[in-house]
């Protein structure tokens, strides 16, 4: 969601005292306050929904300047998977414990650090959510700086019901992973209630039949992907020894070091398959990009980025060249502006990368590292990035539609998933967990 967020004032209160929120999400920063929603009078009436700083769980209503809050004991860090989150808010419940409630992926969360909205001191306290004032999704309104970043997806609110997850969601038979529900079960949302498409085109379009549909904030940056269909992104979680920032739902990596690399690895490894990627290199030093692949073992060295073994890049500089295992080993093959797209051809199956410039090949099969099983068939491989030099880095396209904040292109895979700039080659597909299952 970047700095995208959605908007809407409602023209009358419903319940403030008993209402369900269901988001299906999936996270892009952490160890930063991530707001999934708010709701602000002003700075002693307000409700939050959020990631705290330790990656928790918490939600705050609070009133006269008095908080009461639940917050999780357990922190939610996983990036390259979605979170399915049900709030329940229910202050009129006789069992102080049901005041809140919180599912996550079905399952209810009993551990909390901060419980007073467990408490009977809590009876019947009313919330800021669903009163007559703007409802802000994805950006905390005490913080004007806090935006979500990430994607999400199928935004419910229900006005003065409780549902449980049952209602938005089921485990699959096969493979025991939480996912959504294919056709509401919910028959009247309510005064306030909303079914949110949170899609690229129309993220704040109501699909409950409410009407309620929310006004957009930002740039246009709810990334394409869904539950059903997850993304590959570049993980905070495998930043080697260096310490790579990232934004835009872990699609662009920045440099934070003029004098040492930092790494990126994707969140996503495959052992077969043919996948495609694109990328752009931006910031005054350009030349400073390493684009390919690792294999699961690789250790990024603190003074450059390709020397240790299981390392297969494409090096944006010295006239462009392919390095591998410690080695440069082949030169001037073209180098990338700001403009140029780069696109990343990995054959697992054949074990070799292409690059492509804006559609046309520039490195042709190139062989990958034959080190730490990589070849052999229980080693991954991952798609692989570092930058130098401070405000420099790359915006990576797996396939979700757009290079940082910017439209990427309306061309799809031979499965017809992703929005790429350029076609991927033919055999090639977007890195997404739809492909993976057919090709990888």
């Amino acid at each position: 969601m970047a700095s995208t967020y959605l908007y809407k004032t409602p023209s009358s209160a419903g319940s403030r005292v008993k209402w369900t929120y269901s988001v299906w999400l999936k996270r892009g920063a952490i160890e930063v306050q991530t707001p999934i929603w708010a709701a602000t009078t002003d700075g002693s009436n307000y409700d939050e929904f959020y990631f705290n700083t330790a990656d928790k769980i918490q939600y705050s209503t609070i009133t006269g300047g008095t908080q009461k809050a639940i917050r999780t004991t357990r922190v939610f860090r996983d990036t390259s998977a979605w979170y399915h989150i049900v709030l329940i808010y229910d202050t009129g419940n006789s069992t102080d414990t049901d005041h809140a409630q919180l599912w996550i992926n079905g399952v209810r969360e009993t551990s909390f650090e901060d419980t007073t909205l467990l408490a009977s001191g809590a009876n019947n306290v009313q919330s800021n959510w669903n009163n007559n004032i703007e409802m802000k999704i994805g950006r905390v309104t005490t913080n004007t700086a806090a935006y979500y970043d990430g994607s999400m997806a199928v935004a419910e609110f229900v006005n003065n019901q409780t549902y449980v997850p049952t209602y938005f969601g089921s485990f699959d038979s096969n493979t025991g992973i939480w996912t959504p529900t294919a056709t509401s079960t919910i028959a009247d949302y309510g005064t306030n209630g909303f079914k949110l498409k949170m899609d690229t085109t129309s993220p704040g379009a109501d699909t409950s039949g409410k009407g309620n549909t929310f006004s957009v904030g930002g740039p246009a940056t709810l990334l394409q992907g869904s539950p059903d269909n997850n993304w590959c992104t570049w993980t905070p979680l495998a930043k080697y020894n260096r310490s790579a920032t990232f934004a835009n739902g872990n699609t662009t990596v920045n440099s934070n070091n003029n004098s040492l690399w930092d790494s990126a690895r994707g969140a996503f490894g495959f052992q077969k398959g043919k996948w495609y990627w694109e990328t752009k290199f931006f910031g005054s030093s350009a030349a400073f990009n390493y684009i390919g692949v690792c294999n699961e073992n690789a250790i990024m060295g603190t003074n450059d980025a390709y020397d240790k073994n299981a390392v297969t890049v494409f090096y944006n500089s010295d006239g462009g060249e392919m390095r591998k295992d410690g080695s440069a080993t082949s030169a001037n093959y073209g180098t990338f502006s700001t403009s140029d797209v780069c696109g990343v051809a990995v054959d697992a199956d054949n074990n070799t990368i292409s690059i492509y410039k804006n559609n046309s090949i520039i490195v042709t099969n190139y062989a990958l590292s034959t080190y730490a099983n990589q070849l052999n068939g229980t080693g991954f491989i991952f798609p692989n990035a570092a930058v130098l030099d401070n405000g420099s880095g790359q915006y990576t396209n797996f396939g979700e539609g757009f290079f940082g904040t910017v439209a990427a292109g309306t061309s799809a895979d031979g499965n017809g998933q992703g929005l790429f700039a350029f076609a991927p080659p033919s055999g090639y597909y977007a890195l997404n967990t739809k492909n993976l299952e057919a090709y990888g």
